[in-house]
């Protein structure tokens, strides 16, 4: 599935695994929110990325946004098939990491130019498979080409939400900036109360956190999981 190589990482997992082994961080749930924001950075870096693979990071991406907003909003709730979203990438992230290391021991064992092994738990065992009379490593080599040929191809469906994302980001950063031009400052429950989803809620608060950062607006919190008030920088 992942197979595009970059000088420092290989698919979206390995960009991954990357960051959180770079913050010295478990594979959990708060360490993916964490490494949202550099995923994020390295993903509008790359270029010249074919779109099938494009599609791979953007679903990988799409999740930690989900994980993150989690994080943020605690009284966000999400669905079943989001929760094995998160449960599923946690799993791969973690398949990834033990492959990851096993290929490395692998490596080493390359290195070291051995030519011969010894099979000390097998001693005393029958044998039970011979190689045919005149078998060849090209014979080995043909019946693998056909094993591979006859594994069907899995594809993700990168789902719709993720391509409309940021199109929709942009549009309510516009939507806020808007409204604040004709009041003197409003808050995040105004702003969320006609919400018809909790997408629409989650980028309502990207939103909000993009104007923050370029410092347009200034966003306040009086207390603990209190309402956002928003005013527009003076």
């Amino acid at each position: 599935m992942y197979t595009i190589k970059l000088k420092e990482f290989q698919g979206p997992l390995a960009l991954l695994l990357q960051l959180t082994e770079e913050k010295k961080l478990d594979i959990a749930e708060i360490s993916l929110a964490k490494v949202t924001d550099q995923y994020l950075t390295h993903l509008k870096k790359m270029e010249n990325i074919p779109l099938e693979d494009l599609a791979n990071f953007l679903v990988i991406a799409s999740r930690l946004i989900l994980i993150k907003s989690r994080m943020l909003l605690p009284a966000l709730e999400i669905t079943e098939e989001e929760e094995e979203d998160i449960g599923a990438l946690k799993r791969q992230l973690k398949e990834y990491k033990k492959f990851k290391n096993l290929a490395k021991k692998l490596e080493e064992v390359a290195l070291a130019k051995n030519i011969a092994y010894s099979r000390e738990k097998c001693q005393g065992l029958k044998t039970i498979f011979y190689a045919p009379k005149n078998f060849r490593l090209e014979d080995l080599k043909i019946a693998f080409k056909k094993v591979l040929e006859e594994i069907a191809l899995l594809e993700e469906k990168l789902p719709e939400t993720s391509l409309k994302l940021k199109i929709s980001v942009e549009e309510k950063i516009k939507k806020i900036q808007k409204e604040l031009s004709n009041r003197v400052q409003t808050s995040f429950q105004d702003m969320t109360k006609k919400a018809k989803s909790k997408l629409d809620m989650i980028i309502s608060f990207l939103a909000l956190l993009e104007l923050v950062k370029q410092k347009i607006i200034t966003a306040k919190q009086n207390q603990l999981y209190g309402d956002i008030i928003i005013k527009k920088q003076s």
